[in-house]
Parts: C-alpha cells; structure tokens; sequence
C-alpha cells in the first residue's frame, strides 16, 4: 500500500487492454484469483508477515537494546526515503501493461534499466549526506549501497501486482519481512555490534530481488530493452506524480523518529519505533483486501472501477475499525 493506489489512467484503460498480453503463452494460463479468495489468502501470508515482523521487533529491540534498535529503525527510514524519487514507478509499468504500449519483458527489462540507473544516482546523493551524521554515517551508507536492488524489489512486487498475482505478491511480502529477520537474527545472537549486524541486514535486500528475478523472467520472458525509447519518460514521469504522495504517506508517522533521532536519543527513537511497529498491525487487512481487489480495479471501466473501489474503501473502514478494537485491549 501507499504508492498512489489507482490512478484515472489506469482505470481509464478499461477493459479494452487486459494486464495480461493474451499473445503471450507463458502467462496466457493465468487466471488471477476472486477477490474474496484472493484477499482471504492475502490475509492468510499477512498473518504470516505479522508473526514475522513481530518476531522481527521482538529480536531488534531486546537484543539491540533500545538504542541499537533506534539506529535500526534509522536505517530502515532510509531506505524508504531512498525509494521515494523512483519507487512509484512501478504504478507507471502498471499503466504501460494495461494499455499494452510495451510487452511485458521490455517492461521488466527497462525496470531493471531504472533501477540501475536510479539506483545509483540515488544512492550516491546519500552517499554525500551520509558524512554528516558523524560516526554514524553507516546509518545511511549502508541502504545507500544497495540502493539499485531495492528499487527492483519494488518494481518485482508491482510487476506480479499489476499481474493480479496475488500468490506471488504475498510471498515476495513474507520474504521481505523474513529474509532480514534471518540475516540480522544470528548476528545478534552471536553478540555482534548494531553495526555489524545492519550491516549484514542490509544484504538481504541483495539476495531477495536476484531471487525473486529469477521465477518472474520465466513469467514474464527473458528482459528486453524497451524499442520505444520513450518509455523511460513516461514512467518516470508518471511515477514521479505520485511520489508527493508517497512522501506523506511515508513520514506521516515516521516524522516523529527524525526528530527523536536529533532531539533525542537513539534509545527514544528505538522506542518509538516499536510503537510505529505495533501500529502497523491496523493495515493487514485492509491491505490484504487492496492487493486482492487491484487489477480488477485497474482493468474494468471507469463505472464498475469506482463501485469496486467504493466497495473496497468501506470495507477497509470496516476491517481497520474492528481491528482498532482487538488491538488496543491487547
């Protein structure tokens, strides 16, 4: 959630464009799910990922201590400020598959050309900033450097969300939160520094885009480079659109650990953050019910698109109201 959800344009496409190229037989099989069973498996592996991430809490805060845990949750902010320039373009293929400007393994080629390509120049604006912070320039070195393969991790999931794969998008959203645990939990256990162990953290935003590349180019064919070469334009640019809104989205309630983290102490930030954590609790279903009712979303015409849509808000209402009420007792 939170890269824009579904924009006019693609909504607009209607169902003269299906997200599946009908002349590709590698995925003409596929048959996305109903929304009912898709968002019911949805809220199955998010239960999944909330076990894990709870897990995830649980190791970093007590085993980090609080302070250790606030550079933690200081590393994690930055990688989502270093998706914000570039990360929404994954709503740009989206449209440029639903109106089958582009087939889809020249959209994943030129993905993997932006991810590189702003990857790097991306990462290195952080790389300038990150002598500012003292002897804490890791904090921001560290995501800096794997900048490129984090952008392709959110371009895969928007690739298989595009798709309506929901299977795929929810185990590439477990592996997100399970990979990490597994990377930064033996270090921790074995008495490594904060340091060291986000150090070792980090690389697992290495691994999980190279594996996950390797089942979507059987999907999708093997990446090619788009023959129109104005499609990195349209993409950028259409990506670049909802990244206002993906900063607000972003910061809404993360603004509080940049001002703990120059105010305060790493040890408040580390507090704060598990309560962010916990609050995050609020949006499994209502997320699990979005990934589930998206393409259908995206490929209907504009009517039956905002029925759907009305449909899919009051529910999210509904499910998030139920869950404040479990929630907070517990």
């Amino acid at each position: 959630g939170g890269d824009g959800g579904l924009d006019p344009e693609v909504l607009a496409a209607g169902e003269r464009a299906p997200a599946i190229d009908p002349d590709d037989a590698r995925v003409s099989g596929f048959q996305p799910p109903s929304i009912t069973a898709g968002g019911l498996s949805a809220f199955a592996f998010r239960t999944i990922e909330l076990f894990a991430a709870t897990l995830l809490v649980i190791v970093t805060g007590r085993l980090m201590e609080p302070a250790g845990r606030g550079l933690y949750a200081l590393a994690s902010l930055t990688m989502s400020l270093l998706l914000l320039p570039l990360g929404a373009v994954w709503v740009g293929n989206v449209v440029e598959l639903v109106r089958r400007r582009v087939p889809m393994r020249e959209v994943l080629g030129g993905s993997l050309v932006i991810a590189a390509v702003g990857g790097v120049a991306t990462g290195l604006v952080a790389l300038a900033v990150a002598p500012l912070l003292g002897d804490q320039w890791w904090v921001v070195a560290f995501p800096a450097a794997v900048t490129p393969f984090v952008l392709l991790l959110k371009y895969e999931e928007g690739f298989y969300t595009g798709l309506g794969h929901v299977r795929a998008v929810n185990l590439v959203r477990v592996a997100r939160v399970v990979l990490p645990l597994a990377f930064i939990a033996p270090p921790l256990l074995a008495g490594a520094s904060p340091r060291t162990a986000i150090a070792i953290w980090t690389l697992s935003f290495v691994v999980l885009p190279v594996l996950i590349l390797v089942p979507l180019r059987s999907l999708a064919g093997g990446p090619r480079l788009p023959s129109d070469r104005r499609f990195y334009r349209r993409v950028v640019t259409y990506g670049g659109k909802i990244s206002g809104l993906n900063a607000v989205d972003t910061l809404n309630d993360r603004v509080g650990l940049l001002a703990l983290a120059v105010f305060a102490s790493d040890a408040a930030v580390g507090i704060f953050s598990i309560a962010i954590a916990a609050a995050q609790v609020l949006l499994v279903a209502p997320q699990a019910l979005a990934l589930s009712a998206f393409r259908r979303i995206g490929i209907s015409s504009a009517e039956p698109s905002a029925a759907l849509t009305a449909r899919a808000v009051r529910h999210s209402i509904l499910l998030t109201a139920a869950g404040s009420l479990v929630a907070i007792p517990v």
